[in-house]
């Protein structure tokens, strides 16, 4: 909100604000010039959170009215309580409006930190307030594609793509993270020709990130002890394992083990 009133059209906004949505202007007195910061901070003395969330849907609606909006929300499992009670306020209003809510999230986030955001998700869902699009991991023909686009067709992106599709399974984020890596560390380099590869492609495969093994330990210390054990015996075994392997390392029940993995995977992990 603060960056349409800061844009092109921002008095515009901020008339459409102070007559839809006052309480909300309120929170952005940077704005705002003194003598108009004083005078709205006495109109909304008063204001309580469900006429915060009245106020904006019915001032988004009016101006959705005017031209189409999209909003963008990211990592909402990273989003406090009051954000996600204005978005299950809006998807449930039934009067029209040209609003395209676009919102990101990570599933085990949600689920493992017991936040709001997933029973809400299955809420919207289960009353067709919403839809889901499940993002899948990268193809090989995809990695490709994105390592041509980021260093240009050549030997570079077709010595690359197939070991980081190895590498990264097609996860985009670690897809990224491995690339940057790649550059900081000169692995990978522009010279006077383009783009190109100082080290063998093997070099590649023994290093994580620093970000991603922050990420990977912090998912992995919230496991309890028993699962953090079969998850490293998992990783000693393979990316494709059996679970009677597993059991027999840490001399436990097959049954069990094969229980506890499909307990991680269900939650994402």
């Amino acid at each position: 909100l603060g960056r349409l009133c800061r844009g092109p059209e921002g008095a515009h906004c901020l008339a459409w604000l102070r007559q839809h949505a006052p309480s909300w202007l309120g929170q952005m007195p940077a704005i705002l010039s003194d003598a108009d910061r004083e005078a709205l901070q006495r109109q909304v003395r008063e204001t309580t959170q469900a006429r915060m969330l009245r106020e904006l849907a019915e001032a988004l609606e009016v101006l959705t009215a005017e031209r189409p909006l999209v909003l963008v929300f990211e990592d909402l499992h990273w989003s406090d309580r009051a954000t996600l009670e204005w978005l299950a306020y809006v998807a449930r209003r039934r009067d029209p409006a040209r609003l395209l809510v676009l919102a990101t999230y990570r599933p085990t986030e949600a689920r493992l930190g017991a936040h709001p955001l997933y029973p809400l998700t299955r809420e919207l869902l289960v009353h067709d307030q919403g839809s889901e699009l499940v993002l899948e991991g990268l193809s090989e023909p995809t990695v490709a594609l994105y390592l041509a686009q980021r260093f240009g067709v050549g030997d570079l992106a077709t010595t690359l793509g197939p070991v980081l599709y190895q590498r990264t399974q097609g996860n985009p984020l670690f897809l990224v993270a491995m690339v940057a890596e790649l550059i900081q560390r000169s692995v990978v380099r522009e010279g006077a020709s383009g783009w190109e590869l100082t080290a063998s492609p093997q070099a590649i495969t023994v290093s994580v990130p620093e970000n991603l093994r922050q990420v990977i330990e912090q998912q992995f210390e919230r496991l309890t002890p028993p699962e953090q054990a079969t998850v490293e015996a998992a990783s000693v075994v393979g990316v494709d394992f059996d679970a009677v392997a597993v059991a027999a390392s840490l001399e436990e029940a097959s049954d069990v083990i094969d229980a506890r993995c499909t307990t991680l995977a269900r939650q994402g992990q």
